[in-house]
């Protein structure tokens, strides 16, 4: 993989899927410059320094202004970012003036003091970050996805099995009719989300004022022009109109973002606060819980996220499907769309998010399959994963979610409640994904109903068929 210096962004790796044929050939234009072109070339695999076996000397001495990576930096950035891959991008800026030292700063600050979500250690400053800081951000990009490469053995490079990706987010292609809990009893709440960020405009940790507010301005009119019945009927709430009750009232509930901690502030996303920021719901009485949410200016552009209290996973991803489709319908009557890429998919600000962007969620009730040995890996083999989140007084671990009220004295205690979500994002499309989450936890289900009725199960054997 290589990129180039050069600032013209090329349009083409932006275009959304769900234009038209003729549409898309229109804004195409007349560029070639793409990041599957880029992709397809030879990029020199991360590497470390190492000795000459000649003169015994350093064949590449580390910069001078290389970052300091200690063992508190714990992410993918402070396993790939390398002498010799600083050197090849400290200098390299993208049209919008982005550079590597804004792209890394998610990863390196505060590395004392704090507790930040540096999985990653990365956040893209705009859609050209991918192509211009590929050198470091293709390799992550494939180390988190599960991108499996190919290695020379005379030349040390490596080739990507990335394929064209291409979007699928009309909820009529759900293959799978089948209800994931036939009883009603085990699936307590479903919460579907996708991020966007607009092509055209820098992203979150890097946007100027102006811009952030016309991306706030655009987000506003395209909820105005919601036509699903479960998404429309609603309300864009800027954060500056809200009372501080409001505000920790609608954090507490998940319906809006958190405030900016030290280190959301420290990777560039908490400039400005909340200046340009705020949050769609289709309600009017906000004591209601809405169904649908939209925010504006988080880490990324916008969030379009669905709940539900009940097992509706379809249902769910069909408001979702329409509600996402109109909002680029708008976007498009103003000149603009989704940042896109013909092999990375949807653009994002993180790269764990690229490709479809979409993560589901479900809370699912397996007092009896979560005590089971095996549980996790047979999880994993569905192609799902269980996550660690924060629901109100429930805190969700790998090992189930354990109770902490005061009631308990703060003691942990394990309660069979599971966050399970999907694994996959990058080279396979949305309605795959939800397939697979209903398959998944249908298959979840059915096993915990079998322990109810006292018959064996054995996680080892299970998988995906």
């Amino acid at each position: 993989t290589t990129c180039s210096n050069s600032g013209n962004h090329n349009e083409k790796n932006n275009v959304s899927p769900m234009l038209s044929q003729s549409e898309r050939k229109a804004s195409l234009g007349t560029s070639s410059a793409t990041i599957q072109n880029n992709l397809k070339e030879e990029v020199p695999a991360p590497t470390t320094t190492t000795t000459n076996k000649n003169d015994n000397s350093k064949d590449r001495e580390t910069p001078d202004d290389f970052p300091k990576i200690t063992r508190y930096h714990r992410s993918l950035l402070a396993k790939h970012l390398t002498p010799s891959i600083w050197s090849e991008v400290r200098d390299r800026r993208t049209s919008k003036g982005v550079t590597i030292e804004q792209i890394i700063q998610s990863g390196t600050s505060l590395p004392f003091g704090c507790d930040p979500p540096r999985g990653i250690g990365v956040l893209a400053g705009d859609a050209e970050s991918y192509r211009v800081f590929a050198p470091l951000m293709i390799p992550i990009i494939r180390d988190f996805h599960g991108i499996e490469t190919q290695v020379k053995e005379k030349k040390a490079v490596a080739k990507p099995k990335m394929r064209k990706y291409k979007s699928d987010i009309h909820s009529t292609h759900i293959i799978t009719k089948k209800n994931p809990d036939p009883t009603g009893d085990h699936i307590l709440s479903v919460r579907i989300s996708l991020s966007r960020c607009i092509d055209g405009f820098a992203f979150p940790s890097t946007i100027n004022r102006k811009d952030r507010r016309i991306v706030e301005s655009l987000v506003k009119d395209a909820t105005e022009s919601l036509t699903d019945e479960n998404a429309e009927g609603g309300a864009y709430i800027p954060i500056y109109s809200m009372t501080n009750e409001q505000n920790e009232d609608l954090i507490r509930r998940n319906i809006l973002f958190q405030n900016p901690v030290d280190w959301y502030i420290s990777a560039g996303l908490g400039r400005d606060w909340p200046d340009g920021r705020g949050v769609y719901v289709n309600v009017t009485d906000l004591d209601l819980h809405p169904n649908l949410i939209i925010w504006c200016n988080s880490e990324d552009h916008m969030r379009i996220i669905g709940t539900s209290s009940v097992g509706d996973i379809r249902g769910l991803f069909k408001t979702l499907s329409a509600t996402v489709q109109d909002v680029e319908r708008s976007l498009k009557a103003s000149g603009k769309r989704f940042a896109y890429d013909d092999q990375l998919g949807f653009l994002t600000s993180c790269p764990s998010k690229v490709g479809t962007a979409l993560r589901a969620s479900v809370l699912v009730k397996l007092i009896r399959l979560g005590q089971c040995p095996g549980f996790n890996d047979m999880v994993k083999r569905l192609k799902l994963r269980v996550r660690r989140e924060h629901l109100g007084d429930l805190n969700v671990d790998y090992e189930g979610v354990y109770d902490q009220n005061r009631q308990h004295g703060g003691k942990k205690r394990y309660t069979g409640i599971f966050d399970v979500s999907n694994v996959e994002s990058l080279g396979k499309s949305e309605t795959h994904l939800i397939n697979t989450m209903i398959i998944g936890v249908g298959r979840l289900i059915e096993l915990e109903l079998k322990l109810e009725r006292g018959e064996s199960v054995d996680c080892t054997k299970i998988g995906w068929d």
